[in-house]
């Protein structure tokens, strides 16, 4: 885990792209190569901060990543009517990204999005994904 907390979005991205062509899937949909960029950014916010010490990230700075496992968890998927979706599956994923407190222990977690960041840092980039497509 530690070799892909030094990994750029480029090469976050790049190694998607490689997972694609194993799958032997010839052309990646633009939509889709969007929500890959997305994803790395993402992934990349998370992957600042912490330390060995894991301290937490102060509001409203990305959350920092501790073990990994929300930045793990975050994923690109296409349903049915062809829309693109990024995000993480794991529940406190949504705790962070808007804030809330729990109802047991009363732990309360400030808003620290990291996926409207991730999608702001990424949109210049999309026009580029749909170049050849138009």
């Amino acid at each position: 885990m530690s070799g892909f907390l030094r990994m750029s979005v480029e090469q976050i991205h790049i190694r998607q792209r490689e997972l694609v062509a194993r799958a032997n899937i010839k052309k990646i949909a633009p939509e889709l190569e969007c929500g890959f960029l997305v994803e790395a950014e993402a992934k990349r916010l998370l992957s600042v901060g912490g330390g060995a010490n894991r301290t937490p990230s102060t509001a409203p700075a990305p959350p920092h990543a501790q073990r990994g496992i929300l930045r793990a968890s975050i994923k690109t998927a296409k349903d049915t009517n062809g829309t693109v979706v990024v995000g993480p599956i794991e529940k406190y994923g949504a705790i962070h990204e808007f804030g809330d407190t729990l109802e047991r222990g009363g732990r309360n977690f400030p808003q620290r999005p990291f996926m409207a960041p991730a999608l702001a840092n990424m949109t210049t980039l999309f026009p580029k994904q749909y170049r050849g497509f138009l």
